[in-house]
């Protein structure tokens, strides 16, 4: 069974697997890992700074709304 974290990661996953193409799916989001859920927030490890400052910059939007 999946714990609250991992449906909200999932569910995320889903989501923007529908707005974006599979080849940024798979450079952006796929490499991320969900590392801990406190306090109605997600902690996400990305690979580096590089994918981080992406994703805060074009994905922002999506990332602090979905939930």
């Amino acid at each position: 069974m999946l714990t609250t974290k991992e449906n909200i990661w999932g569910s995320f996953l889903d989501f923007i697997k529908k707005r974006i193409s599979k080849t940024e799916f798979q450079n952006w989001f796929k490499p991320i890992k969900l590392i801990e859920e406190k306090d109605n927030k997600l902690t996400l490890q990305v690979p580096n700074i590089i994918i981080q400052q992406y994703l805060l910059d074009i994905y922002k939007e999506y990332l602090c709304s979905f939930y």
